[in-house]
């Protein structure tokens, strides 16, 4: 969603390795790449059963006699049993920031499946995964991208070019919104709530003093497509067909909370005019 900051990938140290014993490299190697890939998959929006899936192949590749991993919509856990039974590696990562970024799970997925044919070596998996902290995308393209979704979904909801330019001003207001609730580290139903106040508030003023003739119902409903939690409903459903039903509650109830958030945001806005105008 546009309110949720890009998740940080963090980077694989592989020269840790070297300080390691050769009987214990590769299992930890193997940990540590299996850890972050689920990591990052979590953190730009994949599916528990993809996360689970995807660590569980690339934590094939140890020599251990058991393994298992388990994901849930903040965190993965994982271990792993040596060959002699005797030593046990377990580790748990809490996954706070959260985003949609399919690239980064298909570049992910593509490693995972790599290792496994033996295209790569655990080196260069690292390396690829570290390639992912770098930003794609400039700031000014994000936020000529946020400008351009809106206004065409003015237009996509059978609105006109009055409707197309008025939605612009609530571009640039969910911009600023953005902006801020990331410079004062704030997410979910506050930023929300937030983005949709903000946004009916540019949507009513754009037409009232700017484009009279524009339709303030196109207008803010333009400006909250991009933020409805599509994806994190669809992601829920996808969980229970997979029989992860924790996991798609969980992911449904933040469906609910983000609807109800820009529910309230924009109803406040609305009230606050209707009283004042």
């Amino acid at each position: 969603m546009l309110l949720r900051k890009q998740a940080k990938v963090e980077q694989v140290n592989i020269e840790e390795f070297e300080q390691l014993k050769p009987q214990e490299y590769l299992p930890q190697a193997v940990m540590q790449i299996a850890m972050q890939a689920g990591t990052i998959l979590l953190s730009s929006g994949a599916e528990t059963y993809r996360v689970e899936n995807t660590v569980g192949i690339i934590l094939s590749l140890a020599k251990s006699s058991d393994y298992d991993v388990t994901a849930m919509g903040t965190s993965i856990t994982a271990f792993m049993v040596s060959q002699d039974g005797e030593h046990t590696n377990t580790q748990i990562r809490r996954v706070r920031h959260r985003s949609l970024n399919l690239q980064h799970i298909a570049t992910v997925n593509q490693i995972s499946r790599d290792l496994v044919a033996g295209k790569i070596q655990l080196t260069e998996a690292a390396e690829c995964m570290n390639e992912l902290k770098k930003p794609v995308y400039s700031k000014w393209e994000k936020n000529l991208a946020i400008v351009v979704m809106v206004c065409s979904f003015a237009l996509l909801l059978s609105g006109r070019f009055e409707d197309f330019f008025a939605a612009a001003p609530v571009a640039f207001g969910i911009i600023f919104v953005n902006a801020l609730v990331q410079y004062i580290r704030v997410e979910g139903f506050f930023a929300h709530l937030l983005s949709a106040f903000v946004g009916a508030c540019m949507a009513f003023a754009s037409q009232h003093y700017l484009f009279p003739m524009a339709s303030l119902d196109i207008i803010i409903a333009g400006a909250l497509m991009p933020l409805l939690p599509g994806t994190s409903f669809t992601n829920a459903i996808r969980d229970v067909i997979q029989g992860d039903y924790i996991s798609a509650a969980a992911r449904a109830m933040e469906a609910v909370f983000v609807a109800l958030a820009l529910s309230i945001g924009v109803g406040f806005a609305l009230g606050l005019f209707a009283a004042f105008l």
